[in-house]
């Protein structure tokens, strides 16, 4: 009996170790064609793509190989696409790639970002107020986890062919464009809404003079949820975007935090915004926002705002391996740049943000002159760990030899 009972103990414990299986998706559209899940079930094949069924445990694989088509959508599940050589998808609807409904997440990954990529190509007629166009749009509506990663290609935002066209004469329709949006829009604390993770990946997006102009890089909305995102690795070429560069979490997240490894830095704005963004609740004053760089390199620029903001009532920001050449708006440059802390209200209460400038712990407003508004990131030479014990090869020794004579004692007693 107690041996039952330790088996039952010992399986539930196994169960617990297995990760949770994600959700195949229960429909996919792809150039103009639809599937439901019975079809999907099984394999399929089109122009610049196929379906394997029984790939990722079951969840499935859709391999894009020269395609070049139109727009990729997928409901209730986990969509998987393996890229292989330059892919391009086009669209004249709001999202270009598009994954939702309940239970859904996204995984994108090539062998290498400089052979394997996808162009999400955007051809958006602006004709109504305020419509969010996207060139990944990823969204669930259920209490579950967005998984959402990247890795291994080169991801492209091409807006040369949006088109925004005039209201009355003078006067253009507003609208937001975003690299990538991912949202998790259930009220709900207890969750871990967004959970994210993208290594060895480049992503080249920009606005067109004579096309769209890019709100976004990313905007990762965990609602009233949490998100945890890493980058290792990743390139970030972005060029005059709007409102944030690459922004984690949003006001009414309970905690939000992005971890950059060994990133690479090309960020370039003549708007007045932030590049860097990691913020969390700052409605009923808690919530956790953490902004880590660890051994950056490139540059952070906007002309106004920040270069690296992470707000919330409990805020960091760390930057670790690198030094840092800094300037103020005015092109001041910063002669001793550090993290700070400054408060958006007057009695510094609540809310509060760390990024990079000249003063700590003061009330900002809407003066940001003192913040950074360009970093230069430069990686400091690798040193390796020094622990200045010089017996541990000794330790070493006398431990191998203690090992070799327990053997040994212990084959005479079961010789015996």
């Amino acid at each position: 009996m107690k041996q039952k009972y330790f088996t039952v103990l010992l399986l539930a414990a196994l169960l617990l170790l297995v990760p949770c299986t994600a959700f195949a998706i229960g429909t996919l559209s792809i150039n103009g064609s639809s599937y439901d899940s019975t079809a999907l079930a099984g394999n399929l094949t089109g122009t610049g793509w196929s379906w394997q069924a029984s790939a990722n445990a079951g969840q499935g694989e859709l391999t894009l190989n020269g395609y070049n088509g139109s727009a990729i959508e997928a409901t209730d599940g986990v969509l998987n696409i393996h890229l292989v050589g330059e892919n391009i998808i086009t669209s004249d609807a709001l999202n270009v790639l598009y994954v939702h409904g309940t239970d859904t997440g996204l995984n994108l990954y090539g062998s290498d970002a400089a052979t394997d990529t996808l162009t999400t190509r955007s051809t958006y007629v602006v004709n109504t107020m305020n419509p969010d166009i996207s060139g990944i749009n990823v969204t669930i509506d259920n209490a579950n986890t967005i998984p959402f990663s990247i890795r291994d290609i080169n991801m492209v935002l091409d807006l040369s062919q949006v088109t925004v066209n005039e209201w009355v004469p003078g006067f253009k329709y507003t609208y937001e464009i975003y690299g990538i949006n991912i949202s998790q829009i259930v009220n709900d604390s207890s969750i871990l809404g967004i959970t994210m993770q993208m290594d060895n990946a480049v992503f080249d997006m920009s606005s067109d003079s004579n096309g769209g102009t890019l709100t976004y890089g990313m905007w990762a909305n965990s609602y009233y949820s949490s998100i945890q995102a890493v980058f290792n690795s990743c390139t970030f070429n972005l060029t005059d975007f709007s409102r944030r560069g690459w922004y984690t979490g949003r006001d009414l997240a309970i905690a939000s935090s992005a971890t950059y490894n060994d990133c690479v830095f090309n960020m370039h704005s003549s708007s007045r915004t932030i590049g860097l963004h990691v913020s969390s609740d700052n409605e009923s004053g808690f919530g956790s926002s953490k902004l880590i760089l660890n051994n950056p390199s490139g540059e952070i620029e906007t002309a106004g705002l920040a270069a690296l903001f992470s707000r919330g009532a409990a805020s960091t920001l760390a930057i670790n391996g690198s030094s840092m050449q800094a300037w103020q708006v005015d092109t001041t440059e910063i002669t001793d740049p550090k993290i700070i802390t400054v408060f958006q209200d007057a009695s510094q209460t609540k809310i509060s943000a760390k990024t990079v400038g000249v003063a700590d712990a003061i009330y900002m407003g809407t003066n940001y002159n003192k913040i950074a508004t360009r970093i230069i990131f430069t990686r400091l030479p690798y040193q390796p760990p020094q622990t200045g014990d010089t017996s541990t090869p000794v330790l070493y020794g006398i431990l191998t030899l203690l090992t070799a004579a327990g053997i040994l004692l212990m084959r005479k007693r079961f010789a015996r």
